[in-house]
């Protein structure tokens, strides 16, 4: 087997959370009489890290407001509704596989460490994973600094799954091989444009990952 660990992104590859992303950004946009993100799609093919740079396409002005002070309204939001959220359909039954097959798991989010921990027991996903990295604040502003921290830039042996450009920009920063997951937060048509497998299903993408000699 080519893998001895599979680290995984959590928000928008194990949680499906881009509804709520949505719906606070556009309470957002809405209280300044910006334009609103009409549904899905469009979120899909705008989204992108770093986050401040994409709150700025959106049309917030950080002159008027402090961009730390948008991030913060925005995290009281999401987590007001948090509560709600489901784990990814498939996402028990790939990590089922993984720990089957036995590869190590981890976990790198951009999410701050309290919350990323807190929704990772309440799923009934802790067992699985013999490492959580998260972050120390609210920021959402990227984990390629982190996982190099943590984990080094020398993970050959390491499968990525993740569901944006830059969960594949941060494996290939630490050395790791990416897998994208085209359900989250970001397009196929986007994540194709990386040249590393795309796929809809989580439990395809571990197939393909254990069958790699």
């Amino acid at each position: 087997m080519k893998y001895d660990t599979v680290i995984w992104d959590f928000n928008g590859t194990l949680v499906d959370d881009a509804g709520l992303g949505i719906d606070a950004a556009n309470k957002m946009l809405r209280a300044r009489g910006l334009s609103e993100i009409s549904g899905i799609d469009e979120y899909k093919e705008r989204f992108f890290f770093p986050v401040k740079e994409y709150y700025a396409s959106l049309g917030f002005d950080f002159e008027r407001e402090p961009y730390n002070d948008l991030a913060r309204e925005w995290f009281d939001m999401y987590l007001a509704g948090e509560s709600s959220l489901k784990p990814m359909s498939e996402a028990a039954e790939a990590l089922v596989m993984i720990r089957d097959a036995g590869l190590r798991q981890i976990v790198l989010s951009a999410s701050e460490s309290s919350l990323l921990i807190s929704q990772i027991d309440r799923f009934g996903f802790s067992d699985y994973f013999d490492d959580i990295i998260g972050k120390d604040n609210f920021l959402a502003d990227g984990k390629a600094a982190a996982a190099k921290k943590r984990l080094g830039n020398k993970n050959h042996n390491c499968a990525m799954i993740g569901d944006t450009t830059h969960d594949h920009d941060t494996a290939i920063a630490i050395g790791a091989s990416p897998y994208l997951f085209s359900g989250g937060h970001e397009s196929a048509k986007r994540l194709s444009l990386t040249g590393v497998p795309v796929c809809d299903s989580l439990t395809e993408i571990c197939r393909m990952i254990l069958s790699e000699k």
